[in-house]
């Protein structure tokens, strides 16, 4: 009975952590998908707990008459490499990402057009850039935006 119930919970328990996020969203699903470095972490120092736990209460080794310090001493060895190695973990053991942006809160955008005060002449270059002349400031001949040119001289 007992056997049959945790296969259930396990079952369940995987389904959640497994399930897909949505397409074409980061860091939506179950956390095996959003976090699969720290999954893989606890996936294996749950199996390597399984392990020693196994080995441990077999009986076929020296601590016999010790099991249950062997337990503890070696689980809490296995757990404190775990977490080394999660430290360690190179590039970071979590991902972070940012939250998908919420467009209903958004207010109307204001008017990015802008207005040239009066008596002003705009005039478009050849590279597209718009350049404007207030009254009585007019340039003698075509301006350029261009790097002033460079001497390739020796000094």
């Amino acid at each position: 009975m007992f056997g049959a119930v945790a296969v259930v919970a396990g079952t369940l328990l995987m389904i959640w952590l497994l399930r897909p996020g949505a397409p074409g969203t980061e860091g939506t699903g179950g956390i095996a998908t959003r976090q699969p470095r720290a999954t893989w972490l606890v996936v294996g120092t749950l199996a390597a707990l399984v392990w020693f736990s196994r080995w441990a209460l077999r009986g076929e080794h020296r601590w016999r008459e010790k099991t249950l310090v062997l337990l503890v001493v070696g689980g809490l060895l296995l757990v404190g490499v775990s977490v080394a190695a999660g430290i360690a973990w190179p590039g970071g053991l979590l991902r972070e990402y940012r939250a998908p942006l919420d467009l209903s809160d958004l207010e109307e955008l204001p008017d990015l057009t802008t207005t040239l005060p009066t008596g002003t002449t705009a005039t478009t270059g050849a590279g597209g850039a718009t350049a404007s002349t207030a009254p009585g400031t007019e340039t003698s001949g075509p301006t350029s935006t261009a790097p002033p040119p460079t001497s390739t001289g020796s000094p």
